[in-house]
């Protein structure tokens, strides 16, 4: 049963990672797109309005992608620190003794 719950658990991990990764991804490409467009108007647009406009866009697009960075590290510390918490020792040589 240990080991039945201890793969278990893997699994939850490894699929609840894989969601993170994709969640990741997602936020990261918004701004990526936005950033993306703001820099290729920018190549063309004559009025200064225009471009500090633009340029506001790129600075706001760049905080963001800034504080996703530090969130994603900050979650990532958490999440190590909590795994940290949660190990606990166990007799190997019981646990394989009690399989067969």
């Amino acid at each position: 049963k240990a080991l039945r719950g201890m793969v278990s658990a893997l699994y939850d991990r490894i699929d609840a990672n894989e969601q993170f990764a994709a969640d990741v991804a997602h936020e990261i490409k918004n701004p990526l797109a936005s950033l993306r467009s703001a820099i290729g108007s920018l190549r063309f647009v004559k009025k200064e309005e225009q471009r500090d406009k633009l340029l506001d866009v790129i600075e706001h697009d760049v905080r963001r992608l800034d504080r996703l960075v530090s969130d994603i590290s900050n979650a990532s510390r958490l999440d190590s620190e909590l795994v940290k918490e949660e190990e606990e020792a166990f007799d190997l040589i019981k646990m394989l003794r009690n399989l067969t």
